[in-house]
């Protein structure tokens, strides 16, 4: 199964389904009181991954035959071996919308975000790893002011608590002139790394960095939580000096299906 996510001010109503529908649209995560529901459902559906047996070792199916054999006789046993279930292994990255409008919402983030890796552990995860990712919009008139940033990683994926709660606890907002923002961007690099040398060509400003990519390992569940109460910037919107230069809804969705990342939001 698969969130869709493409209604306007969508709420996560099955998060343990998850992946990029294939029209991303208009999604906007609504609020804070989302997140703390995102960390419940991740935690409980790895909890219902995770069987009983993961406690009680190996065993034998039959555990034990008893059959009667004439001498010089035989016969055959088929037995299955139980071994216990591995813990889920989750990489995490929590992108954060830091426009202006944010700004309610962020003391609220910081203050649930120990509980959400509690939480989240606490649901049968064997091995969690979390990043941060942040974004605002271009810095171009009017689609942000002169500090902004598209994108921006501001914590690779880390197994301790205490450094990704201390990356969350330094955001602060910025500005993101118009209503919409940056997110397509922010996931496709999320997803890539590619950068993007916005014009004129050359450094400038507005760049974003390549090899800002989460670094997602093999095998394990990729979930990027995504939280903005704005709508999406796509790919050649006006208003600005030239076509908006963030990615589009479709390449990002290809990016985050090839990458294979769930995108709860």
């Amino acid at each position: 199964g698969r969130v869709r996510l493409g209604s306007t001010h969508a709420l996560v109503g099955q998060c343990s389904q998850w992946g990029p529908g294939p029209d991303m649209g208009n999604l906007i995560m609504k609020r804070t009181k989302t997140t703390l529901f995102v960390g419940a459902a991740l935690a409980a559906s790895f909890a219902v991954g995770s069987s009983a047996t993961a406690d009680s070792g190996p065993s034998l199916d039959p555990a034990e035959v008893n059959e009667i054999i004439a001498p010089g006789g035989s016969f055959d046993v088929t037995k299955t071996v139980n071994t216990p279930e591995l813990p889920p292994v989750l990489d995490m990255c929590l992108v954060v919308d830091l426009s202006g409008s944010y700004f309610d919402d962020l003391s609220n983030i910081k203050a649930v975000a120990p509980a959400l890796w509690d939480d989240i552990a606490a649901g049968g995860v064997g091995d969690l790893r979390a990043g941060l990712a942040t974004f605002v919009d271009f810095p171009f008139s009017v689609w942000g002011g002169s500090s902004d940033y598209a994108y921006r990683l501001d914590q690779q994926l880390t197994n301790d608590k205490d450094t990704w709660v201390t990356a969350v606890n330094a955001m602060s907002t910025l500005s993101g002139f118009d209503g919409p923002e940056s997110q397509y961007e922010a996931l496709f690099q999320l997803a890539t790394g590619a950068g993007n040398d916005v014009p004129p060509s050359g450094p400038t400003d507005g760049d974003v960095a390549p090899d800002q990519q989460c670094q997602f390992r093999e095998g394990a569940t990729k979930v990027a939580i995504l939280t903005t109460d704005a709508p999406f910037h796509n790919a050649g919107d006006g208003g600005g000096p030239f076509p908006y230069p963030g990615a589009s809804a479709t390449d990002t969705t290809n990016a985050l299906v090839a990458a294979g990342i769930k995108v709860i939001g």
